[in-house]
């Protein structure tokens, strides 16, 4: 569970010493909510964010004429969790659109206050705060959005012939790939990628089964243009090769 540690609204003086280090923290958050400064090497303003990253080098300061205004918060915990994706924070040390930024002022100066450090008082506020600080910078949910998992789902089933990867399913549904591994998870019980493979090894079984084709053509009709390769993943998936399976069938006639 993802939890908060610390936070503040901080307007910078322009004198603030860069920070220039490699980073022993988790994750820290910075929401820019008025004024300019510097990250890595470019240039930010109301409306940006940065997050920094643990055993990543970073180096920010305010401009030195329009200093800038940051909410900022430190997360412990894990970041694949659902509402941290769909906040649309990068998983690396960069630059990102904050979406409703003066919602994250009002709420952040009531929580927080003005330069002054926030510390929550247990777990449970500490989970509390850190939801809300993520769902602040979440899209705004439309009543017809689409059903992304479902999606995904009717393209694997039509394309898991091909060399389809995670990054097509996501590309094709217009949704980053971590999120989309949560909302199928939870929609199918399985993973986008396990999902492929699945629909891959039934087909791959349904042929050596019923049809004489060479390992070579079941494993080209189930997108793999290497035949070892093939073979390989059937045996990992399956536990038998691919030969020692279609030997170790009954085939039935037809009735």
């Amino acid at each position: 569970m993802l939890k908060i540690s610390s936070g503040m609204y901080e307007k910078c003086a322009s004198d603030k010493a860069p920070q220039k280090l490699i980073m022993h923290l988790n994750c820290a958050v910075h929401y820019i909510v008025d004024g300019e400064g510097w990250f890595n090497g470019k240039k930010l303003g109301k409306g940006d964010g940065f997050v920094t990253r643990k055993n990543d080098f970073v180096n920010y300061f305010p401009d030195r004429e329009n200093p800038w205004t940051y909410v900022w918060f430190r997360l412990e915990g894990e970041d694949t969790e659902e509402l941290f994706i769909k906040s649309g924070i990068p998983q690396k040390s960069e630059a990102f659109t904050v979406r409703d930024v003066e919602r994250i002022e009002k709420t952040a100066l009531a929580l927080f206050g003005l330069n002054k450090p926030y510390e929550p008082k247990n777990v449970t506020e500490s989970e509390g705060i850190a939801k809300i600080m993520l769902a602040l910078n979440c899209e705004v949910d439309s009543e017809n959005e689409r059903d992304y998992a479902q999606n995904a789902k009717q393209f694997i089933d039509g394309n898991f012939h091909k060399r389809i990867t995670v990054e097509d399913v996501a590309s094709h549904v217009n949704v980053e790939r971590k999120y989309l591994r949560v909302l199928f998870v939870k929609k199918y019980g399985l993973s986008t990628m396990d999902y492929i493979m699945k629909k891959r090894m039934d087909r791959a079984k349904e042929l050596l089964q019923k049809t004489s084709a060479p390992i070579s053509d079941v494993a080209l009709s189930v997108g793999y243009d290497d035949a070892l390769g093939f073979s390989r993943i059937f045996k990992k998936y399956v536990g038998t090769s691919p030969k020692v399976y279609r030997n170790t069938q009954i085939h039935l006639p037809n009735l």
